[in-house]
């Protein structure tokens, strides 16, 4: 191909389906097989944090984690995107034939198409055209399973469909099944704007009261003084898997334990177990959803109440799939949604999957003062401000340890050892240090305990407040810093 050309592929799936002959008028429903999918990339400017090649590999993913066969691919680089459809005529053309050649059932752009250019390509291939967002939100509707999941999906779905209805009338007839119309896509055709709309402040109002409840829920955890630990990053980093790793280790009690699935977004809803960790004591520990390059704006608007799980944590562990090459590339986009967020929590980078990185031994993690690195060695983005990293594998538990004693370390800064005592007269008192902080010692008295634990500052001038007797009190380096810093 000569410098500067027009990148331009079209490469059949090598399967005896898309062999070549007279083409299959009935959908994929009536073939009762998966979907049949054309991937079309465009390309212009300088491009984003991925490259071209990571961009269609990523769309790949996407279309299989929603089910769908990919069973060519085409691409193009311009310019400038072309505002009627996005591709130039010709590759318009070139990918109609494409469909009717590979008997595709759904084309799958890699860009966000405005609500024209979906209509003038669906016009001109003849065929069903969704884009990245839609297929995005369309695996998110298969995968919510709760009662708030499936309504911030569905608000997601509607926010995103409501600037499409104008001058639809023809295209809302696919809205029948298939990818990029489940969940709340299967309305009836007559659906307009206005019920939309009145649908949309429904489901603002539910969430509102999810979001309430959600914010009582963060406040007992606060006066019970136990620490939150969410696990954020990519999706597909591994972070329900390690999740259930932490859980089956340190958890309370015996129980089912979800474990991670090697697909994007297995993880939508949220999931906060307690464990005990070493050293600390009593932890929740917060399992949430993963993020990717692009993350439509809807789903973030419609995730907020999930979301502020993690800024309502005490530390973040950003999760990283250490075996991909571009994880320096995802760090980066994890720590600007999180930017965007508001997260102001110490953050400790956890490079995950290191067992499939060559010459990889546990032995090679360092301490978190030595700042983030990655699998290969390289800096991780955002190294002045994270608070260390730990390499490890949450597949086969390798690593754990220095992940306890990294967190253990992180959560300490503002806790204080003291030593209070508490009078028989008030076991409820002694209960809420066990539930509060770590025990360290307890030792029985003539008339009480003296009990030995690391403690929130916070939770040290409640007891005293309501009974305890404070004997010692010695704060970690953060934290008896901020003691002196407020009694001064």
């Amino acid at each position: 191909m000569a410098p500067g050309a027009p990148a331009t592929s079209a490469v059949p799936a090598a399967s005896a389906a898309a062999a070549a002959g007279p083409q299959d008028p009935r959908t994929a429903q009536e073939r009762r097989g998966p979907e049949r999918a054309l991937l079309v990339g465009v390309a212009w400017g300088r491009g984003g944090r991925l490259s071209f090649d990571e961009r269609m590999e990523e769309l790949r993913e996407l279309a299989r984690s929603a089910g769908a066969e990919v069973v060519g691919e085409i691409r193009q680089r311009r310019g400038r995107p072309d505002p009627a459809t996005l591709i130039g005529p010709g590759k318009v053309q070139e990918v109609a034939e494409a469909r009717r050649r590979l008997e595709a059932d759904v084309i799958i752009f890699d860009r966000n198409l405005t609500p024209a250019q979906q209509r003038n390509l669906e016009r001109a291939i003849g065929g069903k055209v969704i884009d990245r967002t839609q297929l995005i939100l369309d695996i998110f509707a298969a995968r919510a399973r709760t009662r708030e999941g499936q309504l911030q999906v569905e608000l997601a779905q509607l926010q995103y469909l409501l600037p499409r209805l104008v001058g639809m009338g023809e295209a809302l007839s696919r809205l029948g099944g298939g990818i990029g119309t489940r969940g709340p896509g299967e309305t009836r055709l007559e659906v307009d704007r206005r019920r939309i709309r009145g649908r949309i402040a429904e489901l603002r109002r539910m969430l509102s009261e999810v979001r309430r409840h959600r914010a009582v829920q963060r406040r007992g955890r606060r006066r019970a003084g136990i620490p939150v630990v969410a696990l954020v990053g990519y999706t597909n980093a591994g972070k329900t898997t390690l999740h259930a790793a932490l859980v089956r280790r340190f958890g309370e009690a015996a129980g089912p334990v979800t474990a991670g699935r090697d697909r994007l977004f297995d993880t939508l809803d949220p999931t906060v177990r307690r464990v005990v960790w070493p050293g600390v004591g009593p932890v929740l520990v917060a399992d949430t959803v993963g993020f990717i390059h692009d993350l439509p704006p809807q789903l973030i608007a419609a995730f907020r109440a999930t979301l502020e799980e993690v800024l309502d944590a005490d530390l973040l562990l950003h999760v990283v799939d250490a075996s991909q090459p571009r994880w320096p590339v995802d760090v980066e986009t994890v720590e600007a949604i999180l930017d965007d967020l508001g997260a102001r929590q110490p953050r400790l980078l956890v490079m995950n999957k290191m067992d499939r990185v060559p010459g990889w031994g546990p032995e090679a993690n360092r301490p978190p003062a030595d700042g983030p690195v990655g699998g290969d060695g390289r800096d991780a983005p955002g190294a002045g401000r994270d608070a260390g990293a730990v390499r490890l594998s949450a597949r086969t538990g390798e690593g754990l340890e220095a992940l306890a004693a990294a967190v253990a370390a992180l959560l300490e800064r503002g806790r204080w050892r003291v030593t209070v005592w508490v009078p028989y007269r008030r076991p409820d008192l002694r209960a809420r240090i066990h539930a509060a902080g770590s025990v360290l010692a307890e030792e029985p008295g003539p008339d009480g305990w003296a009990v030995t634990a690391l403690l929130p500052e916070a939770e040290v001038g409640r007891l005293e407040r309501s009974g305890c007797r404070l004997v010692t009190a010695a704060g970690t380096a953060a934290g008896a810093a901020a003691g002196a810093e407020a009694s001064s």
